[in-house]
Order: structure tokens, then C-alpha cells, then sequence
């Protein structure tokens, strides 16, 4: 028994072994047709001065929300581009409001302080260093003028350092205003204390909580939601409704699914696309928008079985929407030295032949006959390199050449 156990990890060492020398193989051998294919990129790809986004005038004159995306959440070239892009908009077509992948509560709370301070709403790479800084300089100070800057969120994750015992008087606060005694919550009462410490997830996975005390803890939860939903009257009621909401789903999923499985991926989307359509209807309805978030969050349409976030939004909205996901042939070190590139069979490593370093190809306006309407090998899903029909995925594809890690200028 144990020998055919052994013979059969070691058959799976060698299968998964020769995947990967094929899947090397495969991707870093050079693509047939490279002259054709740059030639043909050439008819479409516009390269841009980083400082000038005037191309963007007549791409967007109807369009009421951008989204924003961007490989992996290390990319500071990307970073500083957004918030190029972010200024650009705001000054010249009137995008007040700026969205992130990034939690409901914690957003609004950072917001409605007198003084922004990011650190109580977002992770530390979207604002805890040299390329986010000009960006949260430029919100202070549009928070001082006519045109103000709204910030806000739409994720379930609690992403704010926000300590344990605020949000735990502040949800105490908000549920006596409702003459809820959170007191006759006992099993809810046990974990308020400690919300943003991914307490249930992490608390199953090292056993340190039963599933009755889970289902408990649930419970309660649903008790509390039916008795916010009957006294929603305004807007504060219903971020408080979606907050805990969201906190008794996303910790369902945490329950019940790793990171990375597939059913937390989609249920995790669709929340946030229901908070987002819920903020761009109801809260900012006359606004337009600007969604800062991870490429995968913002295709168009299903990816494969997944169904993310932008495909909601996209049927919700239509053509009032824009999708620009950006992408890089490679990283680049202080020295200089390139690293991590694309596969020589990727559209990155064409727009690299092609010598473009700052450049943008409009997916709505490819030419019938161009290998770009098939599929073909692109970067853009954290900087894997995958054959897939991403034309339909994206509005843009923004490329930059080589990018540099946060802190690697």
C-alpha cells in the first residue's frame, strides 16, 4: 500500500514536471510571424507622452464610469500612471469620485473624517509609499477646493487599519441608534472585538473555533441584518447594513473556501459589483466614476468560469463604461536590469520589438483581419502569460515596457 503511494506521488512529480518544461517550452519559444504580427499592431497601437492623456478626450466624452486596473498590487510605474490619469480626469472631464477595491465601511469611515488619512481604509501599497504619495496629496487638496474628491470603496474585506475597539464602538453605536441591544448577541458579541483580524477564517484553519460557534456567530448576524433592514432610512443605515452584510458573507466564504478557490472568487465579485451598482445609483447617481482595481476585477465579460466583478457592471451599464487594464513586457531593478518577461509568444513581447514604451491600443477599433480579434497570449492576468480571447475582456490595453516594483525607482 505504501510502496503504490509512493509510486504514485512520484508519477505525479513527473507529470507536473513535464507540464511545466512544456508549458516553458511553450511560452518562451519565438512566435511564427513576428514582422506580420508588429505590423499589423502598428496600425493600432498609439504611443502617448506619460504626461499627456489628451487621447483620452474623445475615448471618453460618454463615458460615466472608468475603470482603472493594473497587473499585480506591486506595480508602482502602473501606480503613478493612475494617478496621472486620476488628476487628468478630474480636472479636465469631471470625475469626482474615486472607488477602490478596497473596503465599503473603511472607505466611507477614512472619508467622513475631517483629516484623510488612507491608512484607515485601504492596504499599504495603494498609499504607503513614494509613487501613491502625490495622489493622496492631490485628494487633501481638492478636499479644499470647489471640486471636491469623493473617496469610497466597494469590497467586503475589512482592508482599513481601523483599531478593533473603534469598529466595535462604532457598530454598538450605530445599533442602539436602532434599539438593537447588541447585549442579547452573545455569540456576536464575542468576535465584535476583533473583526479585522480575519478572526473566523484564520480561527478555523488553526482550530480554535467550533462550527456551532460559527453557525452561532451567524445567526446572530442575521438576527441583527433583518432588524437593521426593517430601519434603513438613509444613506449611514445602509452602509452599516452593507458592512455587516458583507462581513457575515465574506467570512462564509472564508469558512467555507481557501484563497484562490474558485466559488470565493465569484461570490467575492458579486458582492462587490452589488456594492459598487448600489454606490453608483443611489449614492453618487449623477457622478461620474473612476474604479481603481486589480485587472482581474474589471473584464468585461465570464473569464474562463469566473464571472468578475466588471462583467456586472458592464451589463448594468453598458456603454457608459470604460475598462482600461494596463500591462508591462517586463520588471525593472534600479540598475537598469530587466526581469520577469513576457513570453517571446505574448502581444507584450510584440509592443516590446516594436520599440513602444508608453503606448495604448483601443479594442474597439480593431481591424477585422488583425490577429488581435483571436486569441492570443497577453500578460494582463497578474503577469501570467495566457492564451485567451481578450478582446472581448477590455475596453483599453494600456502598455507600459518595463515597470518597476514599488520602492525600485
Amino acid at each position: 500500500m505504501i510502496s503504490n503511494l509512493k509510486y504514485s506521488a512520484l508519477f505525479m512529480l513527473i507529470l507536473v514536471s513535464l507540464i511545466a518544461v512544456c508549458n516553458i517550452f511553450y511560452n518562451f519559444t519565438p512566435q511564427e510571424n513576428i514582422e506580420e504580427k508588429i505590423a499589423v499592431l502598428k496600425k493600432v497601437v498609439t504611443e502617448i507622452d506619460n504626461d499627456d492623456f489628451s487621447f483620452l478626450d474623445e475615448i471618453l466624452q460618454d463615458k460615466r464610469i472608468v475603470m482603472l486596473g493594473e497587473q499585480i498590487h506591486s506595480d508602482g510605474t502602473t501606480f503613478e500612471l493612475k494617478s496621472q490619469i486620476i488628476k487628468y480626469l478630474h480636472e479636465n472631464h469631471g470625475y469626482n469620485v474615486v472607488l477602490y477595491e478596497a473596503g465599503l465601511y473603511d472607505m466611507w469611515y477614512m472619508d467622513s473624517q475631517d483629516t484623510i488619512n488612507p491608512q484607515r481604509g485601504l492596504y499599504g501599497f495603494w498609499w504607503n509609499n513614494d509613487e501613491c504619495r502625490s495622489i493622496w496629496d492631490y485628494y487633501r487638496a481638492t478636499k479644499q477646493s470647489k471640486n471636491p474628491i469623493v473617496l469610497g470603496g466597494f469590497d467586503v474585506q475589512l482592508t482599513g487599519q481601523i483599531s478593533d475597539s473603534i469598529r466595535k464602538e462604532l457598530i454598538e453605536n450605530h445599533l442602539s441608534k436602532n434599539n438593537i441591544d447588541i447585549s442579547n448577541f452573545s455569540a456576536f458579541v464575542s468576535v465584535v472585538g476583533r473583526l479585522s483580524n480575519n478572526w473566523l477564517w484564520e480561527y478555523w484553519k488553526y482550530n480554535k473555533i467550533l462550527e456551532t460557534s460559527h453557525d452561532s456567530i451567524q445567526t446572530d448576524l442575521s438576527l441583527i441584518l433583518s432588524e437593521l433592514e426593517k430601519n434603513k432610512k438613509n444613506y449611514i443605515d445602509e452602509i452599516y447594513y452593507r458592512y455587516l452584510s458583507g462581513v457575515k458573507a465574506y467570512n462564509e466564504l472564508r469558512w467555507d473556501y481557501d484563497p484562490g478557490e474558485l466559488p470565493r472568487m465569484n461570490i467575492r465579485d458579486s458582492l462587490m459589483a452589488d456594492n459598487l451598482i448600489w454606490l453608483a445609483d443611489e449614492v453618487y447617481k449623477d457622478e461620474k466614476i473612476i474604479v481603481w482595481a486589480a485587472n482581474l476585477h474589471i473584464y468585461n465579460n465570464d473569464y474562463q468560469i469566473f464571472k468578475p466583478m466588471g462583467a456586472y457592471i458592464k451589463e448594468k451599464f453598458k456603454d457608459e463604461t470604460y475598462s482600461m487594464v494596463f500591462t508591462s513586457y517586463a520588471r525593472k531593478k534600479r540598475d537598469g536590469h530587466l526581469y520577469n518577461a513576457a513570453s517571446n509568444k505574448s502581444v507584450e513581447y510584440l509592443l516590446h520589438k516594436n520599440n513602444n514604451k508608453f503606448s495604448y491600443i483601443d479594442m474597439k477599433n480593431i481591424p477585422e483581419n488583425s490577429f488581435l480579434n483571436e486569441d492570443f497570449i497577453s500578460t494582463v492576468d497578474q503577469t501570467m502569460n495566457i492564451k485567451y480571447h481578450w478582446k472581448k475582456q477590455f475596453d483599453c490595453l494600456f502598455y507600459i515596457d518595463a515597470i518597476s516594483s514599488l520602492g525600485e525607482k
